[in-house]
């Protein structure tokens, strides 16, 4: 008999949530690289141009400018876009073998050893309750063992990049390539209007790039960034929802969404927050763009009720928890009492995860 409860699965899957949000923050900072080369390649093509002002251009010599810009956007974008689907599948097949191990490790009885099980341990476990029905079921068996068990998670991936992100409707991979297109045209855009403006090329650069001033904040190139990150956020969320929904749905029939880790969250999601759905019948996140609300697997006849704040979660968690998750200090402050509910209304301390960083994390995921 499998040995679950709330409370537990509660605790486990917020912090597998919260190092999922430092996967989401490398990934924003990678994409300063993808700035840093298109800003060398626009002072280049700026260089190039014999006036001060864009409007000394012919039209056609406008045009030819506005074609070397496309291409140059082009190769980068495409450089960058084809990295970023390259590094989604990466992680979700990282996601697969952290989401099954927790749910196979965290069936044993609390005192037994708590140390996660292995791959074909995991296995063998999702074996055992998809032929027993123990869940729902949503996908085949194949799609989660691993590819020297006969596993196949090129099936998966398929479904998520054919399933609508519950966000805005877009599949995946036009939601990544839409994104450098209309990053690509406010470009091209700002450099249209600083010719019918008759802009400096000073002044066009600068509102494309930003100024030293203000910390190139002011710039295209800030919103460009913020876009990102947006973008990279949304997806991942689809990516592990998706994911861990198909491996839960092997051990459960239900589950309940939660938004814990947010205090200012938006209206569908505190509309949701608590709900109980059955898997395959209720909505999964992203809710929303930079949506960070969680689905936890419901144990039927645990009444059992895992704390409603994020403040309260934390101060229930094990100190190496709290010092990993918050840093020592912060930690210290929380257990000490100075820390209080209104200092502490949501998950604010990200750190940057590399996969192989986030799936080194299934020891403090796991912890008691």
């Amino acid at each position: 008999m499998r040995m679950y409860n709330n409370v537990r699965l509660f605790d486990v899957l917020t912090r597998h949530q919260i190092y999922v949000e430092g996967v989401k923050a490398q990934h924003a900072r990678e994409f300063n690289n993808v700035l840093r080369e298109l800003q060398v390649e626009f002072n280049t093509l700026f260089a190039r141009l014999r006036f001060q002002t864009l409007d000394g251009l012919t039209k056609a010599a406008l045009r030819s400018f506005l074609i070397d810009l496309r291409d140059v956007q082009g190769r980068v974008y495409n450089a960058y876009t084809t990295k970023l689907i390259e590094q989604l599948q990466e992680f979700m097949r990282a996601d697969i073998r952290v989401s099954k191990v927790i749910f196979a490790t965290i069936q044993k009885p609390e005192g037994e050893d708590e140390t996660p099980v292995d791959e074909d341990e995991a296995d063998a476990a999702l074996e055992d309750a998809y032929d027993n029905n123990e869940g729902s079921n949503l996908y085949p068996l194949i799609w989660f063992k691993s590819a020297h068990n006969g596993g196949d998670s090129s099936k998966l991936w398929s479904s998520i990049t054919n399933a609508p992100i519950p966000a805005n409707g877009v599949l995946l991979l036009p939601f990544i390539a839409g994104f450098a297109a209309s990053a690509s045209t406010s470009v091209e855009n700002i450099v249209r209007k600083g010719y019918a403006n008759r802009s400096s090329v000073e002044a066009v650069l600068a509102e494309i790039v930003g100024t030293k001033a203000k910390n190139f904040r002011d710039g295209s190139f800030s919103r460009i960034n913020s876009q990102a990150g947006a973008v990279t956020a949304t997806a991942i969320q689809h990516v592990t929802s998706v994911t861990q929904a198909g491996i839960a749905s092997i051990f459960f029939g239900r589950y309940r969404w939660v938004s814990v880790i947010d205090n200012a969250t938006t209206e569908i999601c505190k509309g949701r927050n608590g709900r109980i759905f059955r898997y395959g019948e209720g909505p999964l996140p992203p809710a929303h763009i930079r949506c960070r609300s969680k689905t936890v697997p419901v144990v039927s006849g645990d009444n059992s009720t895992p704390p409603s704040s994020y403040h309260a979660w934390m101060n229930s968690q094990p100190s190496g928890v709290q010092d990993d998750i918050m840093g020592a200090q912060k930690a210290s402050d929380l257990r000490s009492g100075k820390i209080k509910a209104k200092d502490m209304p949501q998950f604010d301390e990200v750190n940057p995860l590399t996969v192989e960083g986030f799936v080194s994390k299934l020891n403090q995921i796991l912890t008691r």
